[in-house]
């Protein structure tokens, strides 16, 4: 067992541990070269090794600054989407709004989180706002769309016109934060505006939660419609159904809004979804549902363990802007949902987070998908500092999470992580750094915040 660290009373540590980056905030270094796998603090007894905290801020560096330097797109506004092994783009006037918030939310938490170490951040985060004030947004209706062409003329055709919850939800997260990091008071409307058409249009009175495909009026799309080709909506959820994926991403966003933002009403509605994912969507022994019927009932599904701890982590940050009742009825459903992420989605042999499995049993996906292993590392050293007294089972899987992707995900070259391996870090899945939905939110996240942890834990987590 590893020895107990000294130890605050619980709810209080939990909200320092959850808001941890905006208390710590170290300089980071300028160097981009990437530490050694072997550089990493002492192993506690019973432990493995942790990695030194500095080679979680040189893998989140790299990456934002690659896309700070490659991505930006002077022509069409906005970022490339599409950037190949060696952040060569190719350029389009296509932009999706899910991955054009996420860029511009993750520059403005460099620029925040890191400041002087990317640069011109906070300017390529107002660059990316432009395009989600400008195009992005509807004008007519409110709310923003899920893509647009910019290069097309007139009023966008119905299926151009299509609104999904899921990308609203990353818009208002992108300009929240935009606006923390910035001080720009227009961001900030934006995303009170994105909040209000969210409330109006897709909020279900009748059975909680919200809707979430829509036309560009704001009707539901609750049957497939004529450009429809396989039955589900831009994020393959079946239409009229609910997601847990949308709801999760919701809240996140609404906890962001939050802390720029402390609305009554949007404490409310933040306290409605995390009531949501966390009584409902979750369940014994710790997995997470993922589709719905409109009134709750949970439809067959295989579970995804990326997810699971993602969402450990999301669960705690919503939790920590409510207070302390609400953290501490959070806190076992998180622990739950990793030690469910470890007991059926941790590779034993290998390290790493599998793809999906059923609630009971075996992984159904042995592939190992990059966003997942950050999401991981990222959940897994947050448990650790809250149970680590108790068990080393959270400190020996973030170490061997993160020994594979240092392995076989990340690229110690040119920065970047590679999509998905096999089992054994056998590459596998879409060659490039950057596509429609692979941008550097979760990974510069789970490194920034990864770092920031070790370090306030000393302990060996040099810089």
């Amino acid at each position: 067992m590893i020895s107990p660290r000294p130890r605050r009373p619980r709810l209080l540590f939990v909200a320092a541990l959850v808001w941890l980056p905006v208390a710590a905030a170290p300089t980071a270094s300028g160097e981009a070269a990437f530490p050694a796998a072997a550089e990493t603090a002492p192993p506690a007894e019973g432990g493995l090794a942790l990695p030194a905290a500095a080679a979680f801020d040189a893998a989140g560096l790299a990456e934002i600054r690659a896309f700070a330097e490659h991505a930006v797109d002077r022509e069409h506004g906005g970022f490339h989407t599409d950037l190949d092994n060696g952040w060569t783009p190719t350029p389009s006037p296509v932009k999706t709004l899910v991955y054009q918030s996420r860029v511009i939310w993750t520059l403005a938490q460099a620029a925040r989180q890191r400041p002087g170490a990317v640069d011109e951040a906070e300017a390529l985060a107002r660059h990316g706002l432009e395009l989600l004030a400008g195009p992005l947004s509807d004008p007519r209706e409110g709310g923003f769309f899920w893509s647009i062409d910019t290069s097309a003329a007139g009023e966008p055709d119905a299926e151009a016109g299509q609104k999904h919850l899921y990308g609203v939800s990353f818009a208002v997260y992108a300009a929240a934060n935009a606006a923390r990091t910035l001080g720009d008071a227009a961001a900030l409307e934006l995303a009170k505006d994105g909040f209000r058409w969210i409330e109006r249009v897709a909020r279900d009175p009748d059975h909680r939660g919200y809707r979430e495909a829509f036309l560009r009026d704001g009707t539901p799309i609750l049957e497939a419609p004529a450009w429809d080709r396989d039955g589900s909506d831009v994020i393959g959820t079946a239409y009229g159904f609910k997601s847990m994926n949308t709801h999760l991403h919701l809240m996140e966003a609404y906890a962001e809004l939050h802390r720029a933002w402390p609305d009554p009403e949007l404490a409310e509605r933040l306290a409605e979804l995390l009531g949501l994912l966390r009584d409902t969507v979750t369940v014994e022994p710790g997995a997470m549902n993922l589709f719905f019927t409109p009134d709750w009932r949970a439809v067959p599904s295989s579970g995804s363990y990326g997810h699971d701890l993602e969402s450990a982590y999301l669960l705690l940050d919503a939790a920590e802007r409510l207070g302390p009742d609400e953290i501490e009825r959070t806190l076992p459903v998180a622990r739950a949902l990793a030690d469910h992420a470890i007991r059926w989605g941790l590779d034993p042999e290998h390290g790493g987070v599998f793809d999906a499995g059923p609630a009971f049993g075996p992984p159904t996906s042995e592939t190992k998908v990059w966003w997942a292993q950050a999401e991981a590392a990222h959940a897994l050293l947050l448990m650790d500092d809250l149970f680590g007294d108790e068990t080393p089972a959270y400190r020996d899987a973030f170490a061997a999470t993160w020994a594979f992707s240092v392995d076989h995900l990340i690229d110690h070259r040119l920065g970047g992580w590679r999509w998905s391996t096999a089992a054994d870090g056998t590459p596998a899945g879409p060659e490039g750094k950057a596509n429609a939905w692979k941008g550097p939110y979760h990974t510069v996240r789970a490194m920034f915040n990864v770092a920031d942890r070790l370090r306030a834990r000393g302990a060996g987590a040099t810089n």
